[in-house]
């Protein structure tokens, strides 16, 4: 075989390593999700967040102020992750953790953070939003809220390098009983300096995602959210005294000790909550509960449950399977649907 010929031949087996790799990943992604019963477990009012889902999207109406919702980051294509994708789709070997369904790659978090701000977004803090749905404030012509759920270390050292390249803000909805935790569900939750130092710099505000309730517990033989199961009284009513409500006051103490100010905001973990405890937590102070139900923000919001305004806000989470086009979709709405009120 000559020079030539071998070149042509290793230059093929490359090529065709390489579109093996990005099928495998491809597989995994349209089949990954974390296990039910797992604390990182997929809501299952969740709107799919693939290709799937592109003509649902693609009927919402422009307008209002869309929410993203982030969880945990990683680098790009890497010889370890290659190896980890294989084994998981090819050997069924268990080497993909449940997080990766919402993990973001810094390539993907770049490219989406540089679109918004090539087209002109501004991103807004939840208390700016609220001040906006409230008739106190104006909405920038082009308005995003970005969002990181629980506080992997993964977001301060990946995602926020990217946030100050483009001068944007996030809401970090953190769970503060977990402040430093090393392990947590295979996370790293960072540690009250980091914290500290993000808000001083202005990238990063802090709000509430339960002080340690982000686990489940066993109910009639199904994994239920324990703050669900954690907020009655002996006599099964919603209870100012209940766990719950301690939760809560425990995690807005957390904040207000260790980083100076009150929040206002809490996300529910595993995405939403009912009727009762969205009630506790209004009457603990908070100003507005934010949830993992994919809605557009407007001053006119109704959830589609619910005849009356709310003061819950939805949000569009961004997992291993979100496309950018579906990404597009999430911010601007469907070009050619006549725009909603505002």
């Amino acid at each position: 075989m000559t020079r030539s010929s071998r070149r042509l031949a290793l230059t093929v087996a490359l090529v065709c390593a390489a579109g093996w790799v990005i099928v495998a990943s491809a597989r995994w992604i349209e089949r990954s999700a974390p296990d039910p019963a797992s604390d990182l477990d997929v809501p299952h009012l969740l709107h799919p967040q693939s290709d799937q889902g592109y003509d649902e999207l693609a009927r919402t109406p422009a307008g209002g102020v869309p929410i993203l919702s982030y969880h945990y980051f990683r680098e790009g294509l890497t010889p370890e992750r290659i190896l980890r994708v294989l084994g998981a789709v090819l050997l069924s070997m268990p080497t993909l953790p449940d997080r990766d369904y919402w993990t973001t790659s810094v390539p993907e978090f770049d490219r989406e953070m540089r679109w918004l701000h090539d087209r002109g977004y501004r991103t807004l803090t939840c208390d700016e939003l609220a001040d906006w749905l409230d008739g106190k404030a104006a909405r920038p012509e082009r308005a995003v809220v970005l969002t990181i759920d629980d506080g992997d270390e993964s977001f301060a050292r990946l995602a926020v390098p990217v946030l100050r390249r483009y001068g944007f803000k996030a809401t970090l909805f953190f769970l503060t009983g977990l402040a430093g935790a090393r392990g947590w569900n295979e996370l790293n939750l960072v540690d009250w300096d980091t914290l500290r130092k993000l808000e001083a710099e202005g990238v990063i505000r802090v709000e509430s995602h339960t002080h340690d309730m982000h686990t489940k517990v066993r109910r009639n033989g199904e994994a239920v959210p324990l703050f669900l199961v954690s907020y009655r009284d002996a006599a099964g009513r919603p209870s100012a005294a209940s766990p719950l409500v301690r939760d809560l006051r425990a995690s807005r103490e957390a904040i207000r000790r260790e980083l100076g100010h009150d929040t206002s905001f809490l996300a529910w973990p595993f995405g939403f909550g009912e009727a009762p405890v969205d009630s506790l937590a209004y009457a603990e102070g908070f100003r507005r509960i934010l949830t993992l139900r994919p809605r557009r923000i407007r001053r006119d919001y109704r959830a589609a449950w619910d005849e009356q305004p709310t003061a819950s806000l939805g949000r569009y989470a961004i997992t291993a399977r979100t496309s950018f086009r579906i990404f597009r979709l999430m911010v601007e709405g469907a070009p050619n649907t006549r725009p909603a009120q505002s």
